[in-house]
């Protein structure tokens, strides 16, 4: 499946990894494909070098209204912890109206919302340091998400692997 997903707009992608494991390398990469605008939350300042003034709900504000985009939300275990608000559903459901395509980044399999999982259209799995049993419980009806943190459980470090998910 590779780099193929990148050249389709209309797209919630989450990329699941521990921390230092290549999460953003990725996505950086990724973004190379795109000839077009790319909105950053960027609060650990690793892609823009200046620094970043604006809040979750400002930049979830601004994002709300583009087209034609890519839109990268890092640091998403922090922001969208167990439920996502009515503007952030407006985003990823109209990804695919708006052509935009959404990168959302997650330490954990175990920190993403159930309600965002169910509008994403790839995962892109890494190591983490999830537990079975913690993970069983909360996605008991998912043996999808199951299965992709198992087969990425032994990764190495920037190892992945891009899941169509649904």
């Amino acid at each position: 499946m590779g780099m193929q997903i990148v050249k389709k707009f209309g797209l919630v992608i989450l990329v699941i990894g521990q921390r230092r494991i290549g999460k953003t390398t990725t996505i950086k990469k990724m973004l190379k494909f795109f000839n077009t605008d790319k909105y950053i939350f960027d609060l650990r300042c690793e892609y823009y070098k200046d620094g970043f003034d604006m809040t979750i709900d400002e930049f979830i504000s601004l994002t709300q209204l583009v087209r034609d985009s890519c839109i990268v939300f890092e640091e998403s275990t922090i922001f969208f912890k167990s439920s996502v608000s009515k503007k952030m559903r407006d985003i990823l459901t109209g990804a695919s109206h708006n052509r935009n395509v959404i990168f959302l980044a997650f330490h954990s399999y175990r920190a993403v919302p159930i309600e965002i999982l169910e509008l994403v259209d790839f995962i892109i799995g890494m190591r983490t340091k999830d537990r079975m049993t913690l993970l069983e419980e909360k996605y008991k009806d998912d043996p999808q998400m199951l299965d992709i943190f198992n087969e990425t459980r032994n990764f190495n470090k920037f190892q992945y692997k891009i899941y169509a998910y649904g």
